[in-house]
């Protein structure tokens, strides 16, 4: 592992994929890893992205699959990564640091139209007769839902089969 620290004035640094502490990240130690946490994520992710931005104008990015830890100190960022791992740095407004990144990894193409859909989920739903009820409520009010999600968050590691599925 190899550890750079960049000095910088700045009041807020935002990014690191999909968080659910909060928004912005300085004062914070930030391990990008994937983390499977079903309920209150805090610092945990299952949607890490080794990339930030400051409002001051400077963002990173460290092309590896491996964990990072970035600390946003009070007037530095340090960032520990692989020894392998690339660095690319950006500059200028947020719509620019954004494009920038975004444009290392080709562009976006939409998903089919049934995503934009309305999705039904609900972790209570564990036997085939449950969601039969659903998908009964669902017709009976003429619902419009395109997904239904059907988890089992409480036995990830056993479950294959509901109870009294057929």
């Amino acid at each position: 592992m190899r550890k750079i620290k960049i000095s910088l004035a700045y009041n807020g640094a935002y990014g690191m994929g999909e968080k659910y502490d909060c928004l912005n990240q300085k004062g914070k130690t930030v391990i990008n890893k994937v983390q499977e946490k079903f309920c209150f994520q805090g610092e945990k992710t299952y949607c890490a992205a080794p990339f930030f931005w400051t409002d001051t104008g400077f963002g990173l990015y460290v092309d590896t699959c491996e964990t990072t830890t970035f600390v946003f100190g009070e007037d530095y960022i340090e960032v520990e990564m692989p020894e392998s791992a690339k660095i690319k740095t950006f500059s200028g407004t947020p719509e620019e640091i954004l494009r920038e990144y975004m444009s290392l990894f080709g562009k976006a193409v939409l998903p089919p139209e049934w995503v934009f859909g309305i999705w039904a989920s609900a972790n209570r739903w564990n036997t085939q007769k449950d969601v039969e009820e659903l998908l009964e409520k669902l017709r009976k009010y003429d619902f419009p839902t395109s997904v239904i999600v059907l988890e089992a968050w409480s036995d990830e590691a056993t479950f294959y089969v509901w109870n009294g599925a057929k």
